[in-house]
């Protein structure tokens, strides 16, 4: 039994460790300027890319929409794009929100 706690003792020193790491690196980020900036440029891209892409899809056809509700990269970015312009999207799509 102390065998075992020790092995869990372990792993959640080791998840803890990974995380005081992750906390560091976004400490880092938001403490650059400049990255925080690009990361907000990628994300405004990428919500116009995908809200274009389901104007183009809505005409087109191109996936259907099993396919697009299993693509897990998909629905993030769409997520992403619904938030950053919410009324382009109401525009391009005709849903509200």
């Amino acid at each position: 039994l102390q065998r075992l706690t020790g092995l869990e003792r372990d792993k959640l020193e080791a998840e803890y460790a990974e995380l005081q790491k992750l906390i560091a690196y976004y400490r880092q980020v938001l403490a650059d300027e400049q990255m925080v900036f690009g990361i907000i440029k990628v994300a405004i891209i990428l919500g116009l890319l995908v809200l274009a892409f389901e104007a183009l899809n809505s005409a087109l056809n191109i996936l259907d929409a099993d396919q697009l509700e299993n693509a897990v990269v998909y629905g993030k970015l769409r997520e992403l794009g619904g938030d950053i312009f919410p009324k382009l999207k109401e525009l391009i799509t005709g849903i509200d929100g």
